[in-house]
């Protein structure tokens, strides 16, 4: 508020909630030309990051979770805002909540109260739309808004879509005539006026900042589709206009109800507001000042007796109180620390969502409550189903007074949860989590849960969207420390990738993720599926990972009944999804841990009842799809995620068919190998032949990442580690036909490593900058030892000794152009710099094993590789990622124990076989379905 003339001038911030700069440039000449106060003055805010449009209810709380925090700490400066989106957007609740006395007026809200006094007696209102998603979103708008007792219902006629849409109107801009714009404004208005019983709608809502300036071909349409004298008394809201007035008549101190201006909407909940304080003179004599007119710059008292109408007296605005500076916070995050502190930190955390108003997810979860844990109660516990078959259960499936406070929750006849709230001090003790994890990335944390949806999300969909940013619209302390930490550490790995970041200092992200760690280790005691979600996305950061954390993971997962069958229970259809996405991503965490680590999986297939994904599991579709540069596709993210599991369960009977401990000691013939292998290899071949032409390492869009790089990766390393267990096999004769044998055998692993070798060399950019799954790193490096293995074995009783060497030079060859390759493409993809250092160390031993021969193939780079490998034990490398390896410094220790992933091979040291033996096994099939894949 500022003082011009005597008079006050108040400041009025006109808010866009998304990011089209142009919308709020079409504000401007419909705001300006109103019949305001003059002494208002008008301000436009565009928000700078989140989505382009908004369209969903997710839409909607994604933009509060930018906005608020942004505009929270410019509130001082304004006296009233104006929030132009049509639609019921939590904003304007959380702005009315934190402004206090400041007037906060939503268009929508300032629309429908026109409407509603605008209507004459038996009569109804309607809305005219711009897409069709917002029909269902503005009926729900509307119900949620009468229905906290500001008008009646029934008087809603419903909405008409136009399918107008930002492309029109930027369009038009090149075309006067607009034919094709105006043709849909009239469609929509006839088919909402034929809506109406006998000619009962007669007042018209523009909904849609879109639409601004359009309401004349709305009157046009009207008098078109009525007749002329029908047709002039339909009133048509202007959306803008009715926001503006309604603040204007709120800043001025008039009764809205009774505003000059136009009919306006009842009285707003905030108090009134006077238009100017005393001058000196008037508060001396503790009176208000009285003016002859709205123009006057003088008050009566100070003109009738000639004196100056000063304001030097005035008191001192009241300051907030600036946050309590933490002495404990490092120089490097002081630029964060200094900020204003965040209002939600005071502000009381929704705990029972079943009293949420409006259009939310959450009323019936079971497992996604905010300050709940739950807890599947197994087969030989204390407890028995049988002793509650005669009980009273609620219609939520509920026995509350089993064991206060806890309540046992029935989703099906057969399964049984015990519910348990949180203590106070649980509460307590993660809240200050919460806060503890956004003051370390403030005011970056709507930013980076954007950049995690627009990038990591759609490759790896085991959140569900629309919950998470519901919470987080409301605020971040609904989450869970876990969950909200790990979506604030994967995103950080784009931090370049967001305009709004890339300008800001990183803070570290090793020193969060630290913390996170610690508390995901804590959780297990009050398990939530957020926690365990949370665990999965940390996992996939690439200093996190270990065996340990794994089978904490599938612990937490048991105990919140993951593995158990969701088909027939009473939650919503959305939270089923959830679990069985969570479920599968859990199992691929599990399974590909066991491979990379070399360990025995957790989860038994006879403790695994989850039904297969279906695309109906996946809420989001093509048309979410983030439009920014640099975004990630969903519909091919989707597909890639569903193909991962499908190639994860034949890997899950790989291991079990090859690489237990039991399987590892059991004496075995080649041909008995053989026999297994046959019908992995064949379902190899299937799911390969069945992948989407989509899915193509060469199917990429310019300006748009594309995770299914580590699809194709995880299949060569499932192709590789099948033949690793046949070239595990020794002969047991020298025969010439098991010398035949060991020679097809090695053709196709030979085959594999060569199509490893060309899809790395097939990879892009779009590849090399997006998501990759934990194991990755992992994999490539399997995929070189893969090659070691062949040079080491290349040479045995039944082969020449001339041809056994040239077999092993070629193979030298191309394990130092993998190598190379790996090199050349970590410069762009960190995740790599694990395999290079691997491989390094490798070719050391290659080197030292045969000699000068080795040297000269592999060439002088092996020292420089050693040395980097080097490097990475001592924990000095440039990538910091190593499997299975708590304190995450001893990168190549970790896998040579683990004896690189799985099996005994050991192939870097001793050759695993003398020849390679077998009878009169034929196996030209087999590899004849192997040579056909890589064709």
């Amino acid at each position: 508020m500022t003082i011009k003339h005597g008079r006050v001038s108040q400041r009025v911030l006109v808010i866009n909630p998304n990011t089209s700069s142009f919308l709020t440039d079409t504000f401007h000449p419909i705001l300006s030309s109103l019949p305001i106060s003059d002494h208002i003055k008008l301000s436009y805010w565009t928000c700078p990051s989140g989505p382009a449009m908004i369209s969903s209810l997710a839409d909607m709380y994604e933009s509060a979770s930018h906005c608020l925090p942004l505009l929270l700490d410019i509130s001082q400066e304004y006296d009233g805002f104006l929030a132009a989106c049509y639609a019921d957007h939590p904003l304007v609740r959380q702005l009315q909540i934190h402004m206090g006395d400041k007037p906060v007026v939503g268009i929508f809200d300032a629309s429908i109260y026109a409407a509603l006094r605008l209507l004459s007696p038996g009569s109804r209102f309607g809305i005219i739309t711009t897409g069709l998603a917002y029909e269902a979103l503005l009926t729900e708008g509307v119900k949620n808004l009468l229905g906290r007792g500001q008008g009646d219902v029934t008087r809603f006629a419903g909405v008409a879509a136009s399918g107008i849409g930002l492309a029109d109107i930027v369009d038009n801009q090149h075309q006067p005539a607009m034919p094709r714009t105006r043709e849909k404004i009239t469609q929509a208005t006839a088919k909402l006026l034929q809506s109406g019983r006998q000619g009962d709608v007669n007042v018209l809502c523009m909904g849609g900042v879109v639409l601004v300036g359009m309401e004349g071909w709305v009157r046009d349409a009207c008098e078109a589709e009525l007749g002329p004298a029908q047709g002039r008394k339909i009133k048509v809201v202007d959306q803008l206009a009715a926001g503006m007035l309604t603040l204007d008549a709120l800043l001025c101190g008039r009764d809205v109800q009774t505003s000059a201006h136009s009919p306006q909407p009842p009285r707003m909940t905030s108090p009134r507001l006077r238009d100017q304080r005393p001058c000196d003179a008037c508060r001396t004599r503790k009176a208000r000042c009285l003016f002859s007119s709205d123009d006057a710059f003088v008050c009566d008292w100070c003109n009738k007796r000639s004196i100056d109408c000063t304001y030097l007296l005035s008191s001192v605005p009241k300051k907030r109180a600036l946050p309590a500076s933490d002495d404990t916070t490092s120089q490097k995050q002081a630029p964060y620390s200094r900020r204003r502190k965040h209002t939600h930190d005071t502000k009381p955390v929704l705990t029972n969502y079943a009293q949420l108003s409006g259009n939310s997810l959450l009323k019936e979860t079971l497992g996604h409550k905010n300050r709940e844990s739950i807890l599947v109660i197994g087969a030989t516990t204390d407890f028995d189903p049988s002793l509650t078959r005669s009980l009273s259960w609620n219609t939520k499936g509920e026995l509350s007074n089993f064991r206060p406070p806890q309540t046992l929750r029935r989703p099906n006849p057969t399964t049984h949860f015990m519910t348990r709230p949180d203590s106070q001090e649980e509460i307590a003790a993660e809240l200050v989590n919460l806060d503890a994890i956004e003051n370390f990335v403030r005011p970056h944390g709507p930013e980076l849960v954007r950049t995690y949806f627009r990038i990591v999300h759609p490759s790896f969909p085991i959140l569900h969207k629309n919950v998470f940013l519901e919470k987080y619209g409301r605020s971040y302390r609904e989450l869970t420390p876990v969950g909200l930490g790990a979506v604030y550490i994967l995103a950080m790995n784009w931090w370049s990738y967001s305009t709004v970041l890339s300008n800001s200092p990183k803070p570290d992200a090793k020193e969060l993720e630290s913390k996170v760690l610690s508390m995901l280790f804590d959780s297990h005691r009050r398990p939530k599926i957020s926690d365990l979600q949370g665990g999965l996305v940390l996992m996939q950061s690439p200093n996190a990972g270990s065996w340990a954390l794994t089978g904490h993971l599938v612990a937490m997962g048991q105990n919140l009944g993951i593995n158990v069958d969701c088909t027939d229970w009473q939650v919503p259809d959305w939270e089923r999804g959830v679990r069985k996405r969570v479920a599968w991503a859990l199992f691929m965490q599990d399974k590909w841990s066991a491979l990379i680590y070399g360990r025995g999986s957790h989860i038994r297939p006879d403790d695994w009842d989850v039904r297969p994904l279906e695309l109906s599991d996946f809420p989001e579709t093509a048309k979410d799809d983030d439009s920014d540069e640099g975004s990630a596709d969903i519909e091919k993210g989707k597909k890639t995620f569903l193909h991962m599991v499908a190639l994860t369960e034949i890997v899950s009977d790989t291991l079990d068919s090859f690489f237990t401990l039991k399987a590892l000691r059991a004496p075995t013939r080649i041909e008995d190998v053989l026999d297994k292998a046959k019908p992995i290899q064949l379902r190899l071949k299937a799911w390969h032949a069945n992948m989407p032409p989509g899915l193509s390492v060469d199917d990429t869009v310019p300006r748009k990442l594309s995770s299914v790089g580590y699809l194709h990766l995880a299949y060569y390393t499932a192709e590789i580690t099948l033949h690793r267990a046949i070239l595990r096999c020794r002969a047991l004769s020298t025969s010439p036909a098991d010398a035949q044998l060991h020679a097809l055998t090695r053709k196709a692993a030979e085959a594999r490593f060569t199509s490893a070798l060309e899809f790395v060399k097939r990879l892009k950019a779009e590849h090399f900058q997006s998501f990759w799954y934990f194991s990755s790193s992992a994999s490539l490096a399997i995929i070189g030892i893969f090659a070691g293995i062949l040079c080491v074995t290349s040479q045995g009783d039944d082969v020449d000794e001339a041809v056994g060497l040239a077999a092993r030079e070629d193979y030298m060859t191309k394990l130092a152009e993998y190598r190379w390759v790996l090199r050349v493409s970590s410069t762009g993809a960190e995740f790599m710099k694990y395999a290079v250092g691997v491989l390094g160390a490798q070719i050391h031993l290659l080197e030292e094993q045969f000699g000068e021969n080795a040297r000269r193939v592999c060439g002088s780079g092996a020292q420089q590789e050693q040395s980097q490998a080097q490097q990475m034990t001592n924990g000095h490398s440039g990538s910091t990622w190593s499997p299975d390896d708590e304190s995450n410094e001893d990168g190549l220790g970790a896998l040579e124990r683990d004896e690189v992933a799985v099996g005994d091979d050991n192939a870097l040291l001793v050759a695993f076989f003398d020849q390679c033996f077998a009878s009169q096994y034929d196996v030209s099939d087999w590899v004849q379905q192997t040579e056909q894949v890589d064709q």
